[in-house]
């Protein structure tokens, strides 16, 4: 009889700590999970961003497929880019035949 009522006891134990609620175990971050982007006064590249693609369907640059490397009037006369090589030559991934 003895051993019967610690198997309960036992059992009835295991139920009351799997109910009892648990804390976390992770530590909780005050910090937002997505960093926000880089204010535009402070973004070296902002002179450089585009914010619309021309393009004969009209799509938005983050409806176009794939990589792409947009070239603004800013770029071009950084660069000294006179023609379509000389843009070329610095866009990463394009491979200039001779």
């Amino acid at each position: 009889m003895g051993d019967r009522m610690s198997a309960i006891s036992l059992r009835l134990i295991v139920i009351i700590a799997l109910c009892v609620p648990q804390g976390a175990f992770a530590a909780s971050s005050k910090q937002p999970r997505h960093t926000p982007a880089t204010a535009p006064a402070t973004d070296p590249a902002a002179p450089y961003r585009a914010d619309r693609l021309s393009s004969s369907r009209g799509e938005t640059i983050l409806n176009t497929p794939g990589q792409t490397t947009v070239l603004t009037r800013e770029v071009l006369d950084d660069m000294n880019a006179r023609s379509l090589r000389d843009a070329m030559r610095s866009t990463a991934g394009v491979t200039i035949g001779r």
